[in-house]
């Protein structure tokens, strides 16, 4: 830590502690080009820093940028806004314009990001750049108990069309098996992921795990989420990467196959060249709650559609049985 420059960052910051045992670990997340960025979870002696991070001043974002256009960089990828709220971004988007820097940019926001700032970046980059927004799931109670930053299905599906009516590319992240979820939510997941499609069609779609990173809440805190999982230090997180990807976790509702599964299902809905997918039409049948969902059952509805080997590639019979609750 004595190697990081604090003076060359602007005021605010974000710092908790919490008491842990006395195993020492570092985890920096950077953003290059920056603005944002430094995420650092640091544990000493009975200490643990639980998240620091820094916003870069404009003036070093800028130089970063300069640098990369003069070396041929056209686009710029960006992550992670703790601040979502702030003038921040602003700022930076009408200096990006006044000194005529030209990029193709892909923002992924954590955040629901604002009217504002959409109209900022629409302003500053190629009309071929990219908001990609992390909803996650369906369900809000669920994007409550897991996301920093909270916001209600309404309220993205406004986003969503001011993004759309400006002529943005909007990309949505989705996922499946989070803690706390159950059938209800995956369901709720589902049926949105069909609403947004349907409504806004040129909307994209990232189906995927969520990483379980050495440092995160989920990877310090197994018990407090109800995860199971083998990976306990940062090595069994690089074993488990150096040949083959894994979910490498289970909740206490899904298995780590019925993740993978449901990955499936979410993706084939989002590519589905129909209004209603043959399993949404048979799932708004059922009862939300106690169901059990046979993949060989999906084959037998959609295996006749066009699409179906890029919807569902390398299916195989597996039965996909989500765990019954009361």
């Amino acid at each position: 830590m004595d190697n990081i420059l604090f003076n060359e960052f602007e005021h605010e910051s974000l710092i908790s502690l919490s008491f842990v045992s006395s195993e020492i670990s570092l985890r920096a997340v950077l953003a290059l080009p920056p603005p944002i960025s430094l995420i650092v979870v640091i544990r000493f002696p009975a200490l643990y820093f639980k998240m620091a991070s820094f916003k870069i001043g404009i003036a070093s974002v800028l130089n970063d940028l300069k640098n990369a256009q003069r070396n041929g960089v056209r686009e710029w990828y960006t992550c992670f806004d703790p601040f979502p709220k702030g003038n921040y971004y602003s700022k930076l988007f009408d200096e990006i314009r006044k000194k005529r820097l030209f990029f193709k940019a892909y923002f992924e926001c954590w955040a629901l990001p604002t009217k504002k700032f959409i109209d900022d970046f629409s302003l500053t980059f190629d009309k071929n750049s990219v908001i990609a927004i992390s909803p996650e799931c369906g369900s809000e109670k669920v994007r409550k108990k897991n996301k920093g930053f909270f916001y209600t299905n309404k309220n993205l599906i406004n986003i969503i069309k001011y993004t759309q009516d400006k002529g943005l590319n909007t990309l949505l992240y989705f996922t499946a098996g989070l803690p706390f979820e159950k059938n209800d939510d995956f369901l709720a997941t589902l049926f949105l992921i069909n609403h947004i499609r349907r409504n806004f069609p040129s909307v994209h779609f990232s189906i995927m795990s969520v990483e379980m990173e050495p440092g995160s809440p989920w990877f310090v805190n197994n018990d407090r989420y109800k995860i199971r999982t083998g990976r306990k230090k940062f090595i069994d997180f690089y074993n488990l990467h150096k040949d083959t990807y894994s979910i490498g976790y289970a909740t206490q509702f899904f298995s780590e196959v019925e993740i993978a599964n449901a990955l499936r299902i979410l993706n084939a809905e989002a590519r589905c060249k129909f209004a209603e997918s043959p399993f949404i039409k048979s799932l708004s049948r059922l009862d939300r709650v106690h169901f059990a969902l046979s993949l060989n059952k999906i084959k037998q509805l959609c295996s006749e559609c066009d699409y179906f080997g890029k919807c569902f590639p390398n299916l195989d019979n597996a039965c996909f049985v989500l765990s019954r609750y009361e």
